[in-house]
């Protein structure tokens, strides 16, 4: 699995990232954060993390993930396949947006 907050200690520059620079006031300080490499980066990821629900980057991620489920599922609904392995397939899908890191 995937360490929590690694993209945050890694700086990289997520969807997250570039959703919260467009909704906060607080552009310059992310930004700052995402210029740092702390030898204990709990305190950095905390501040992303409160950036990120404070500006809606969060909750637009939400929205884009729930947007492009319903377009993949659209398409799944035109392809030739039995139902029993569609439905394998949204199971799946529905696991990937799920799982817990």
């Amino acid at each position: 699995g995937k360490q929590v907050g690694g993209d945050i200690i890694a700086n990289k520059k997520t969807f997250l990232y570039l959703k919260a620079l467009e909704g906060t006031s607080d552009g310059n300080a992310l930004r700052n954060l995402f210029s740092i490499t702390p030898k204990d980066p709990s305190d950095k990821i905390e501040t992303v993390k409160n950036i990120y629900v404070g500006s809606g980057a969060a909750k637009a991620t939400e929205d884009e993930i729930e947007r492009y489920t319903q377009k993949a599922n659209t398409v799944l609904d035109g392809i030739d396949l039995s139902d029993e392995k569609k439905e394998k397939l949204r199971l799946f899908g529905a696991w990937l947006i799920n799982r817990s890191v």
